[in-house]
């Protein structure tokens, strides 16, 4: 049986960075792509290099690997939304990028109610409320 096109995972925007320069590492629910790939996109058309994990090659131990682009980062942007709220592994991730005293940026898809756990984290941390900026208001906020 064939997915719908409203069900079809959304083609990749471009190859995840791979290399020594500075990047950034992108956390976010694979449910929510259509939404997180169009602003990751742009973030690439400044020239900015990025991380996420679609640039996981098969056959690579998932842990490892992210904790290794984790560790190499020099900023963590997370796309929080109920999805990510709801996902382990974004949980896990900004635990590690926490840990690791990592610049962080949560970008709030949505209005998102966050569990106790992660307001005591990241309650104070900068975030950006994508959902009620302009596009030039958000583009503004990233490029800051």
């Amino acid at each position: 049986m064939v997915n719908s096109s409203s069900e079809r995972k959304p083609n990749l925007p471009f190859a995840a960075y791979k290399g020594n320069e500075p990047y950034m590492f992108i956390s976010y629910s694979h449910i929510d792509s259509k939404e997180v790939y169009p602003v990751i996109k742009q973030f690439h058309k400044y020239n900015y290099n990025i991380w996420y994990d679609e640039g996981i090659e098969p056959g690579i131990e998932w842990p490892e690997e992210i904790a290794n682009a984790l560790n190499n980062s020099k900023l963590f942007v997370v796309f929080i939304s109920p999805n990510s709220v709801a996902s382990e592994n974004v949980r896990n991730e900004i635990n590690f990028a926490l840990a690791k005293k990592l610049p962080f940026i949560a970008i709030y898809l949505c209005e998102t109610t966050l569990t106790p756990g992660l307001q005591l984290q990241i309650g104070t941390k900068q975030d950006i409320r994508k959902y009620l900026l302009d596009e030039d208001s958000f583009q503004r906020k990233y490029l800051y």
